[in-house]
C-alpha cells in the first residue's frame, strides 16, 4: 500500500467511522449498570476494511476488559443505511450509548446540539495526521479520533 492510498484510508477512516464519546451525566449505561455501551456503525459486507475493524475492536475491548474486568462491554453493529436515524432516536429517548460512531453527515449536527464530549488532543498530537485531528474539530475542541488506521 502507498502513502496516498495510506492517507486516503486514514481519512476515510476517520470520517466514516470515528468513535465519539458522549456525554450522558447521570443517563449513562456505564453509572447505571456498570456496563459500557459502543455503538458501530457497519455495513454488512463483510469486506476486509470492515471486517478488520471489528476485529481491532473487538481487541479494544478485550484489553479493557482486562483492565476492567467488573464492567461488562456491549458492542451492537447497526447497518449504516439506518445508523443515523437510530442515533438520533437512541439520543432523543436518553438511551444513547456511551461510545458510538459518528458518521459525518452528523457531526455537525451533533457538536451544535452538545452531545459530544471534548477528548482533548494533546495525547493524539504526532501519532495522528493533523489534517485527520482538524476534521473533527470544532473551535479548537477535539471530539474524535479514528480507532484505526
Amino acid at each position: 500500500m502507498n502513502k496516498a492510498t495510506r492517507i486516503l484510508c486514514a481519512v476515510l477512516a476517520a470520517a466514516a467511522i470515528s468513535l465519539f464519546a458522549v456525554q450522558l451525566s447521570c443517563r449513562s449505561a456505564l453509572h447505571r449498570e456498570n456496563k459500557l455501551v459502543i455503538a458501530v456503525a457497519y455495513d454488512g459486507d463483510n469486506n476486509h476494511i470492515e471486517v478488520q475493524n471489528l476485529k481491532y475492536i473487538s481487541r479494544c475491548v478485550e484489553a479493557f476488559q482486562t483492565q476492567y474486568p467488573d464492567i461488562d462491554v456491549e458492542v451492537e453493529t447497526i447497518s449504516y443505511d439506518t445508523y443515523s436515524n437510530w442515533l438520533y432516536d437512541s439520543l432523543l429517548y436518553g438511551k444513547a450509548p456511551d461510545l458510538f460512531t459518528v458518521l459525518p453527515q452528523d457531526f455537525p449536527i451533533l457538536t451544535s446540539l452538545g452531545v459530544l464530549e471534548e477528548i482533548g488532543g494533546t495525547s493524539y498530537e504526532g501519532r495522528i495526521a493533523p489534517a485527520i485531528l482538524k476534521t473533527w474539530n470544532r473551535s479548537g475542541v477535539l471530539y474524535a479520533v479514528p480507532y484505526a488506521t
